[in-house]
């Protein structure tokens, strides 16, 4: 007799470890496949959890998509989870769309699942619990600690590491760690402690997942295990979870109404389709029809995973959740192996939040179309099951066609098009995000663009796959022979300590994905640069840019930023010429990862430099300092700087960029042939009420906001106090024989409009362009595309040496 797997599973009650590397609170699936993540790179990890076990009855998710399968396959426990049924694995014979669980065909031969043609994985149904022992299996056979019964109470982000005190049968302990994931589910304590909101429609009504149970034998040998029901009593999923408990769902109903047991139970009677069956209520849970995603993945040393960091309608949640391990472990690993940088963490929240909110979107969109949908089939009726008459026949026959003009199972660009089209560590080719297509739920095509998920597909006869190839591993794909381009990722590979798989790809299946160039993918599984030479600083820039390092030191004095963060052009482009960011106030490099690449894919070569140190004291003294940082600037870009050469500054580095252009001259090696001037502050002083009050002065774009949020280096307050007055003074009076672009958002609280269009009109020649909409970061605020596109237009005037009136000139941006 084949002995059914156990399931239920049971945590190690042991104490956790005084310190280690990664802290995961949480052990479900999300957080247990982070720690096997996090293992296999070597990590240190623990993992502590409230519960001290897992019940089969209130396990979520029981269908994992494709995507899900090749994490699985990825982390070696896909057979571990084959042989975790609860049910015979026969029952399921695809998505059946019936009256009833004994009752009418609705569709023939229910939903199949055939290959999706987008993965070489195919759909699996196994409960969460196990997936949990599959993973804690796994987990044991290299000693990672797992301890149930461990309650966090507290949390305390230090900035060097992060001290967590958890709590057990009146024991308290303190977990040292460098770094702590949030994977303790919707009420997550974990986002709570790090002050973390979320944003998002709270629900108006309320539905239930409910667990009933049966007589063995009851509804047979061989039930359909995975049904969709539709009658004028239930509706929704009705699925076998184990040989005598079904997942049956109830609902909607008011938020403040509790049904009885007994309501309940007639219910899932209704989707059997066997009005007599002796049920059991086995267990009862509440879900809601919203979305609910936090404001930052990242907050400091605490990263949000799985439902902690976005709860939505159900549908797939899970499969985001696996999502968010893949991504954020490769780049914790790197970082703390000393590889990666800030910005690789910041990348996870860029990344994984916006597609996370439109999958969200869609899923929301989705649950209200199928409801407006089961309205119109009971406003007609639904025949009673044992009704066999020709007139039920034909109402069924109305029912099937309603349900066939229907997607139906999951939207493919839902499974497979997790593009990140908006990463501060993707080298993305040169108009890409504007020319992408947009994001659609119900369209997918392979794409081996950077962003893009790197598709899979056979390297060989014999069955072995290019994700199997890659591994945990980054991975180099090469169309043609370049053993020169191939030599350089693996030098600089090895620089960095980084596994690298050069994969030649002369002919076969996978070269129809890879047709042309060299294709670099992350551990992740995509893509992060493509070309068919190597741009302007190699490999190494590739690499660094990838893994957020930008490592070119600048030994000036009183500068708070200790490195130049530089964006390139497509190789194969002639560079236009070259633009130098200045920051300003309560700003660093992160900031400007957007407009830099944005100004580097229309072919300018771009160097951010460190803000300006300005002491109100010696005004003087402190544009003497700068100024040899921007001829410490200049000198690094090589033999010479693509001209035109362009000043850009930004709040008090539009006052720097000013003053020191009007008292110098071309004598000085960072003599500009342009200067753009953006959110140039006024005289006025401006207290604002806390950092949130501060960030509303500066932007309402939420990417933005997050950037400034999540820099350690940005410090609150920043636009607090005045800007040294003989700054502005030699700013406002300045008459350089220069072409100047005076940028200003119109609602920008820190702006003087009189002043801005006098410097307007005294300087020879000057453009200025108000922004509408735009607050005080003008360039990085939500018209950031059509404000670096602005720019450009501006640049190529210069460029073209075409002459600028002396005119005033108000231009409207739009997004």
């Amino acid at each position: 007799m084949v002995r059914q797997p156990a399931a239920d599973v049971h945590f190690p009650t042991a104490a956790p470890p005084a310190e280690t590397d990664v802290l995961i609170v949480g052990a479900g699936p999300v957080g247990l496949s982070a720690a096997v993540e996090l293992t296999a790179r070597g990590v240190s990890v623990a993992v502590v959890d409230a519960a001290t076990g897992a019940t089969l009855v209130r396990a979520g998710a029981m269908g994992h998509s494709p995507r899900v399968v090749e994490h699985f396959r990825r982390w070696g426990v896909l057979q571990r989870i084959r042989t975790g049924w609860t049910f015979p694995p026969e029952w399921n014979r695809g998505i059946r769309l019936a009256t009833s669980l004994t009752g009418h065909d609705l569709i023939p031969d229910g939903e199949r699942r055939q290959p999706s043609g987008a993965s070489l994985a195919r759909p699996i149904r196994r409960p969460q619990t196990a997936l949990q022992q599959a993973f804690l299996d796994h987990l044991g056979l290299h000693g990672v600690p797992v301890s149930g019964g461990w309650r966090v109470t507290g949390l305390d982000d230090t900035g060097d590491g992060v001290r967590t005190t958890v709590t057990a049968d009146g024991q308290t302990r303190t977990i040292a760690s460098r770094y702590v994931i949030g994977a303790d589910g919707g009420s997550s304590t974990v986002r709570r402690l790090a002050g973390i909101e979320r944003v998002g429609e709270h629900a108006t009504e309320r539905l239930f997942r409910l667990i009933v149970r049966h007589a063995p034998g009851a509804l047979g040998a061989a039930p359909s295990g995975t049904n969709i029901v539709y009658n004028q009593r239930a509706s929704g999923f009705l699925a076998a979870i184990s040989p005598t408990e079904w997942r049956v769902y109830a609902g909607p109903y008011p938020l403040d109404v509790e049904p009885a047991a007994d309501e309940l139970l007639d219910i899932a009677r209704s989707a059997f389709g066997v009005p007599d069956l002796e049920l059991e209520l086995a267990s009862k849970t509440t879900y809601y029809q919203a979305t609910r995603i936090a404001e930052t993945f990242r907050k400091g040393r605490v990263l949000l995973a799985g439902d902690a960091a976005h709860v939505r309608t159900p549908g797939g949640n899970l499969g985001e959740g696996f999502g968010d391990v893949a991504n954020l472990g490769w780049k914790l690993a790197a970082v703390l192996a000393g590889h990666g940088g800030e910005a690789l963490l910041d990348s996870y929240d860029a990344e994984r939040r916006p597609h996370n909110q439109r999958v969200a979107d869609h899923a929301l969109d989705s649950a209200r179309r199928s409801r407006a949908l089961l309205a119109r089939i009971r406003a007609d009726g639904v025949p009673d099951d044992a009704d066999d008459s020709a007139r039920a026949r034909r109402r069924r026959g109305e029912i099937a066609e309603l349900l066939g003009a229907e997607p139906r199972g999951e939207a493919i660009g839902v499974l497979f098009d997790e593009r990140y089209d908006a990463s501060g560590v993707v080298w993305y080719e040169p108009g890409q995000q504007e020319t992408d297509q947009p994001w659609r739920a119900a369209v997918y095509t392979d794409d081996p663009r950077p962003g893009h998920r790197a598709p899979d597909a056979y390297v060989d006869p014999w069955g072995d796959t290019l994700y199997d190839r890659l591994g945990l591993d980054f991975g180099l794909l090469l169309s043609e022979p370049d053993a020169e381009l191939a030599e350089a990722f693996t030098a600089a590979a090895a620089e960095r300590g980084l596994g690298l798989a050069v994969v030649h790809l002369p002919e076969g299946p996978a070269r129809e994905h890879y047709p042309e160039g060299a294709v670099l993918v992350r551990p992740d599984q995509h893509v992060a640069w493509r070309g068919r030479a190597l741009p302007p600083g190699g490999a190494a820039a590739v690499l660094d840019h990838v893994l957020g390092v930008r490592a070119a030191t600048v030994p000036a004095k009183g500068t708070t930023m200790s490195y130049f963060l530089d964006f390139t052009g497509p190789a194969e482009l002639r560079t236009r010429g070259t633009v130098l960011i200045v920051p300003g106030r309560g700003e660093s490099a992160s900031g400007y990862v957007r407009l830099g690449s944005r100004l580097a894919a229309d072919a300018y070569r771009v160097r951010v430099v460190p803000a300006p140190a300005l002491d109100e004291s010696d005004v003087e003294g402190s544009l003497d300092r700068f100024a040899a940082v921007l001829t410490e600037a200049v000198k690094g870009l090589g033999d010479e700087p693509v001209t035109p050469l362009v000043l850009l500054g930004a709040d008090t580095g539009a006052a720097t960029v000013a003053s020191l252009v009007a008292r110098s001259g071309p004598e000085v090696p960072w003599w500009p042939a342009a200067v753009v001037l953006a959110g140039l502050p006024g005289y006025a002083e401006h207290r604002t009420e806390g950092w949130e009050a501060e960030l509303d002065g500066r932007t309402h774009c939420p990417a933005h906001r997050g950037v400034l949020g999540n820099d350690p280096t940005v410090v609150p307050g920043a636009l607090a106090g005045p800007v040294p007055t003989r700054l502005l003074d030699g700013a406002y009076a300045s008459k350089a024989e220069v072409p100047h672009l005076i940028l200003t958002g119109d609602t920008d609280p820190y702006a003087d409009r009189e002043r801005l269009a006098q410097l307007a009109g005294i300087l020879p020649t000057a453009r200025l362009a108000v922004v509408r909409g735009a607050h005080h970061d003008v360039l990085n605020d939500l018209q950031h595309r059509s404000v670096a596109a602005e720019v450009v237009s501006f640049l190529e005037a210069v460029r073209a040496e075409q002459p600028l009136e002396r005119v005033v000139q108000v231009e409207h941006s739009t997004w």
